[in-house]
């Protein structure tokens, strides 16, 4: 998880090519969003980045483990910055996630199999203030 937020932040697309099996899944917020293989996922990702930046922190994370398989929920807060546009002035938005994965092992590393971001909370607020 800590790879995927690295990436996520730093728009390392190799790396986040490398987290996914490439029949991967991944559920965003409860179906209104499914992608379904890993080249989908990243090129959906990408395109929801912006110029304000982003900033990940992983919180609490359960493991369970089954030989070559795992299922792991990991918890995280995200911050925005979202620039002004015509139709609004500057964003800060915050989100409280939990993502949902089952993980397997392939080819000697763990890759995400199936994933299913939840959003518990969020909150949007002017930027004014704020330096990047």
């Amino acid at each position: 998880m800590a790879a995927y937020f690295h990436a996520l932040d730093r728009h390392d697309w190799p790396l986040m090519e490398k987290l996914f099996s490439p029949a991967a899944t991944f559920d965003f917020n409860r179906g209104q969003i499914v992608k379904d293989s890993a080249q989908q996922i990243i090129a959906f990702i990408r395109g929801t980045r912006h110029a304000g930046g982003t900033f990940h922190m992983m919180g609490n994370q359960l493991v369970e483990l089954s030989g070559d398989a795992a299922k792991v929920e990991t918890y995280a807060v995200s911050n925005n910055l979202r620039p002004a546009t015509a139709e609004r002035p500057a964003r800060h938005d915050s989100q409280g996630l939990r993502y949902l994965d089952d993980m397997v092992r392939e080819h000697g590393r763990w890759v995400i199999k199936t994933r299913f971001e939840l959003v518990d909370w969020e909150r949007h607020d002017l930027a004014t203030g704020l330096v990047k």
